[in-house]
């Protein structure tokens, strides 16, 4: 269900009478004055947002440590906040606007990934590796790079070696790119942007920044 279906639920909502009863969506995007109509039914609205990605159903509660935003009527939240820490997670309370910038983050961080995922899968891994095996392998790697950002945050966590202009090395991941050009324009633009996020830091001094960009996209040095 996406999040244009709310739309239509309000409409089959407001032919009942909702007066002090809490009406609440789960839409990360979407502030909770899209329920406006119901407030005519006497309903207090508002917006339950779980930082998860929720996958098969099992034992585990995968609302145990996670964050959710909330935003909506006073009524409303008095509930959401209480209901968050039954759960087990950390409720954060927003605004709408500061929901929808929470909601990009999660986009970043949960959706994207796993095109960086799948890029690392069909083009680093061996022949007969499946995604399983490379996962386990690389888990350590993500896990550590993670609680690097969020202990110095991510521009002083940045290594690599785009991030110190190391052009033999990016020559050779490009070479094994031309077999996957999608992928190879997804490694240049990063690429790209490591070197320059480098280079804010003062870790990487403009020649060097010029360099690599003769590397990664020649035809525009021309």
């Amino acid at each position: 269900m996406n999040d244009a279906s709310i739309s239509n639920i309000v409409e089959q909502l407001s032919s009942f009478d909702l007066n002090g009863i809490c009406v609440v969506h789960t839409s990360g995007a979407l502030p909770s004055n899209v329920l406006d109509p119901l407030r005519d039914k006497g309903a207090h609205i508002g917006a339950f947002h779980p930082l998860q990605t929720f996958g098969p159903v099992g034992k585990k509660n995968p609302f145990k440590g996670i964050s959710i935003s909330i935003e909506g009527d006073w009524k409303c939240i008095e509930m959401l906040l209480e209901m968050s820490r039954n759960l087990g997670a950390q409720p954060y309370q927003t605004d709408a606007r500061g929901k929808m910038l929470i909601h990009l983050a999660c986009v970043w961080v949960s959706n994207y990934i796993q095109v960086l995922l799948q890029a690392a899968h069909a083009t680093g891994a061996p022949a007969n590796m499946s995604s399983q095996q490379l996962f386990t392998m690389l888990r350590p790697l993500i896990d550590q790079a993670i609680d690097n950002a969020t202990e110095i945050g991510p521009a002083n966590a940045l290594t690599g070696p785009a991030s110190r202009a190391d052009s033999i090395t990016i020559e050779q991941h490009l070479q094994i790119l031309e077999a996957h050009p999608k992928f190879r324009a997804l490694y240049v633009y990063l690429a790209l942007k490591a070197a320059s996020m480098a280079q804010e830091r003062g870790s990487l001094d403009t020649s060097k920044l010029e360099l690599l960009k003769m590397v990664l996209n020649p035809d525009e040095n021309l």
